[in-house]
């Protein structure tokens, strides 16, 4: 389950997982709201990955009383009639109404997928004490909570939510063989944007959201363009700040420099034309940005933040300078986009070691920790499958090859 399939690394997970897990022999069933945001919608790539799709209209990303109590209702009602072995939820809002939904339906195995806290960021809907109240409360019911850092694991038992006999760590996933042999010929690539053989690109995939601080970037980039003119700047990706960032490039006077490119569905082709790859969150659970870039054979230079030093190995993939100072990732910046031989050894040093997060991998951790829940001793509380739903269940199938014993391919 999740609220929403924008562009972000927890949509990927979800995504990944519920496509994946039936070549291990599961049925896996993707829930998640209609409505997505200015980031990017994923719910077609999610389609084209023949995702089994269950598309509920009152499952919203803010609070919404009326429909977060409907939510819940048919959530429990599906998970009943489905019988459902597992539900696995990401993101807050999911989490909330997933977690009680499985209890109230009497789901064995009840799963809190942490992608990062969303109490860390300033602008959410809910204030901090309010998130973090819910949580509290909310993965009292989570048989596990699967966090994607060790150190999203400390943050949250800092802030007294959950237990730590209930976290596990499972990386999040990277499509290695996508990013590291992607399709087009990053030549080719770089003359389609109007970049030349001489430039020095530093590009970034990111939200345009306060989380990524994407004004921060712009003022980075300021400063090395100053220093070297050479250098053009990349940005792929959407969000909220986008006609902020716009202005920052006007006022700045680098519309020639810097090129926003929106969200797009090619990054594995775009990253093959980057010469450094930088990111400037505020905090992060485990980019996955990061170990696609790496995969890219792209050094990194990025934010210290949360799990970002579990994934970027600080002088060896890539440099990672603190939050909130765009001097400092300048600086960084500037080190690794002058030193062609260094960019390569990190890139070269990046690529080895994104190759340990093949999504592959997570999809099987994630499928030992279900059989694992699932088994009490030599007792195994499996149940047997049977339809997700009748044809006028609150939910809406999309598939091209829905389960045996699904009656339902579009009902609402």
């Amino acid at each position: 389950m999740i609220a929403h399939l924008s562009a972000g690394g927890a949509s990927k997970v979800a995504i990944s997982l519920a496509q994946l897990l039936r070549d291990h022999g599961c049925d896996a069933t993707l829930v998640s709201g209609t409505r997505t945001g200015s980031e990017g919608d994923m719910i077609s790539f999610a389609r084209e990955r023949d995702v089994w799709l269950s598309l509920m209209p009152t499952l919203v990303r803010g609070p919404h009383l009326r429909l977060d109590l409907t939510s819940l209702a048919r959530l429990t009602w599906l998970l009943k009639r489905g019988n459902f072995d597992v539900v696995h939820t990401h993101g807050s809002k999911a989490q909330v109404l997933g977690l009680l939904a499985g209890r109230l339906a009497g789901v064995p195995v009840r799963l809190a997928h942490v992608h990062g806290w969303a109490f860390q960021d300033p602008v959410h809907a809910m204030s901090p004490r309010t998130q973090m109240a819910f949580l509290r409360t909310t993965f009292r019911w989570a048989t596990r909570i699967i966090a994607v850092s060790h150190s999203n694991v400390q943050t949250g038992l800092a802030h007294g939510i959950g237990r730590r006999s209930q976290y596990v760590v499972i990386e999040p996933p990277v499509e290695f063989g996508r990013f590291a042999r992607p399709p087009s010929d990053p030549t080719m690539v770089r003359r389609r944007l109007g970049l030349g053989p001489s430039d020095r690109v530093i590009g970034s995939v990111m939200r345009l959201a306060s989380q990524k601080a994407p004004l921060d970037f712009v003022e980075a980039a300021a400063r090395v363009r100053a220093r070297m003119p050479e250098a053009k700047f990349v940005i792929v990706g959407d969000g909220p700040l986008s006609a902020d960032v716009r202005a920052a490039v006007a006022q700045r006077s680098l519309q020639d420099a810097v090129l926003l490119l929106g969200y797009r569905r090619d990054v594995p082709a775009l990253l093959s034309a980057f010469d450094v790859f930088a990111l400037s969150s505020l905090w992060e659970g485990l980019p996955i940005v990061y170990l696609e870039a790496m995969a890219a054979g792209k050094p990194v230079v990025g934010t210290d933040v949360d799990g970002a030093s579990e994934a970027v190995e600080d002088g060896v993939t890539g440099i990672l300078v603190p939050p909130r100072d765009p001097m400092a990732l300048s600086d960084a910046i500037l080190q690794v986009a002058a030193d062609p031989d260094l960019a390569r050894r990190m890139g070269a040093a990046g690529r080895r070691r994104a190759s340990a997060f093949d999504v592959k991998g997570m999809v099987a951790r994630a499928r030992e920790l279900y059989v694992k829940l699932l088994t009490a001793g030599d007792r195994v509380v499996v149940a047997e499958k049977v339809s997700p739903g009748p044809s006028d269940a609150p939910v809406r199938w999309h598939s091209t090859s829905p389960p045996a014993h699904s009656p339902a391919r579009d009902s609402e």
